[in-house]
């Protein structure tokens, strides 16, 4: 039986990863938040062949035996260039993993792992995009640390970019009260300039019971469900305020802005189309479809100018969380885009022989 602890897992060891080495600080103290260590004893299974268990496993010591359905092994030991990257990625398993000698592992929520990719690629792309624009500073800086709120981790992908267009900007003065206890919940707020103090009020009177200053955010409640204020927020000074209300964020989750097709959909156009894989040149280095381009997801706009706009392309990555994005933004320079849904892992147990010619270069 495995056993699991708490255990501190420094961010400079998780950085070691790939793809976790291409994402930034905030990314990784999130991903780090609830990170368990697992120990594997020697002999014992840590997953088979066939398991779908959406895990991203990492070695942090020990050896690994992974065995495929054939019977041909590879070892794996802790600080080699192979360890870096997941333990056999693809679901549902190629292979059959046990440990030779003891191990302590690590296991990340495939989904949570490639959200947090998503969110870092596209910001790093809002950075150069906003640099193209010749953006002050100061000016974008507000724009990077909104977009890193959890409330905006469950919209779709593609729509992240979106979510400035549908901000107000709402200047308040001191002593304006924003929100108040007990009233209906019906929009979100970010502080870009000031601060505010929260209050909640019982029997005995109101109380303090917080400071938020700018970069803060309240009232992320009330976008993901009707509920009723559970606090006054008041401002302390003069400021700014971005707001964003109930219905745009609900239009952000319904809206679909690309076009996503099954791997047996793409195995079925008639309209030829090149693959653009949208993952760090790490991932791709280790397994790519064949004749793949490389175009990571937070270069996109720097690497676009690579494409010929008379030609189809399909977009992919582990998930297609990353290629829903970068398929809209491609779409946006005006690019003829599919998206692979899915992503890699979506790729059938039995691929036709058409779908196993383009993913001959997967497992290599």
């Amino acid at each position: 039986m495995a056993i699991r602890f708490n255990n501190v897992v420094s961010n400079e060891m998780l950085q070691n990863f790939v793809p976790v080495d291409s994402m930034d600080a905030d990314c990784i103290d999130k991903l780090n938040e609830d990170l368990e260590v697992e120990v594997v004893c020697q002999g014992q299974t840590i997953f088979n062949a066939g398991d779908n268990d959406h895990l991203t496993v990492y070695l942090l010591s020990g050896v690994v035996a992974l065995a495929d359905l054939v019977g041909a092994t590879t070892l794996i030991e802790a600080g080699s260039l192979e360890s870096w990257h997941p333990l056999d990625h693809y679901q549902p398993r190629k292979t059959t993993a046990m440990a030779v000698t003891d191990v302590r592992l690590i296991r990340f929520d495939q989904n949570k792992l490639d959200t947090l990719l998503t969110w870092d690629q596209t910001l790093g792309y809002k950075l150069l995009d906003l640099a193209s624009l010749d953006a002050v500073g100061e000016d974008h800086q507000w724009m990077i640390q909104l977009l890193k709120s959890p409330v905006f981790f469950y919209l779709p992908p593609a729509n992240i970019i979106n979510i400035f267009s549908r901000l107000e900007s709402l200047p308040v003065r001191k002593e304006d009260q924003v929100v108040e206890q007990g009233e209906q919940g019906d929009a979100w707020y970010y502080i870009r300039e000031g601060e505010a103090e929260v209050y909640q009020t019982d029997e005995s009177g109101e109380h303090l019971i917080a400071t938020l200053r700018q970069g803060s955010c309240f009232g992320e409640e009330a976008l993901l469900g009707s509920t009723v204020r559970n606090a006054t927020v008041r401002m302390t000074c003069d400021g700014l305020l971005m707001r964003l209300d109930q219905h745009n964020f609900v239009g952000l989750l319904k809206q679909r802005l690309v076009e996503e097709l099954s791997w047996i959909e793409v195995d079925d156009c008639s309209e030829p189309f090149y693959w653009i894989d949208v993952r760090t040149e790490d991932e791709f280095g280790r397994y790519a479809l064949a004749g793949a381009l490389n175009l990571p997801l937070k270069i996109l706009r720097l690497k676009s100018r690579f494409l010929d706009n008379r030609k189809r392309y399909c977009v992919y990555c582990d998930t297609g969380k990353r290629s829903a994005v970068a398929g809209y933004l491609l779409r946006q320079l005006g690019f003829k885009v599919i998206v692979l849904e899915g992503g890699l892992s979506g790729l059938p147990s039995n691929p036709s022989d058409s779908m196993a010619r383009s993913a001959a270069g997967v497992y290599s």
